[in-house]
């Protein structure tokens, strides 16, 4: 082709973006951000007050108000001492730098180590309703590839778009991991 000749070719304007999208919260969007639970006793604590927080209705009913610290206590030990993988599907949102909100997904073929270490301090009756309440709310169709097992999101933060971050890091990690939508 002569240099006099037209060209067919249309210039670039900008680069293409990438097909690989940042995780929803890897930056901050109104001041949130999530980030993976981490093995630590700040974090387990954290997990184990919200989760009481959230269902605090059950808990008391299963085993009155007076025994929650103890069962606090033991959900933060469930958070301590897990296989990598738990970490990497337990995500804590944060609010300007302050955990506000706790996420977990959960995949077929999962493994969790439970643990009771304090549910003998709740005595016999109260440790087996205790037991029965964590049970009932993680009983699921084993052929589901993938679910939200909870989300939970500090009073103090509610409102706020927490919340919303949250759902759409778990659709990011299940589409990641292959799941059209978080309940399949």
């Amino acid at each position: 082709m002569s240099l006099g000749a037209q060209s067919s070719v249309t210039p670039i304007i900008q680069q293409p973006q990438s097909s690989t999208e940042a995780p929803p919260g890897s930056v901050p969007v109104n001041g949130v951000t999530i980030r993976n639970l981490k093995d630590s006793q700040q974090d387990a604590e954290f997990a184990g007050r919200l989760k009481i927080e959230a269902f605090k209705g059950k808990y008391v009913y299963n085993i009155t108000e007076r025994k929650l610290p103890i069962a606090i206590k033991n959900l933060a030990a469930n958070h301590r001492g897990q296989d990598q993988a738990f970490y990497n599907r337990t995500f804590v949102a944060e609010l300007e730098g302050r955990p506000v909100g706790l996420l977990q997904l959960k995949f077929k073929d999962d493994k969790e180590i439970e643990k009771d270490d304090h549910v003998s301090e709740l005595g016999c009756w109260h440790a087996w309703r205790y037991r029965c309440c964590i049970m009932g709310a993680t009983d699921v169709d084993k052929n589901t590839k993938c679910y939200l097992d909870h989300i939970s999101v500090d009073e103090s933060a509610r409102g706020k778009g927490v919340g919303k971050v949250l759902m759409q890091r778990t659709e990011y990690e299940a589409r990641s991991r292959n799941c059209s939508n978080p309940e399949e």
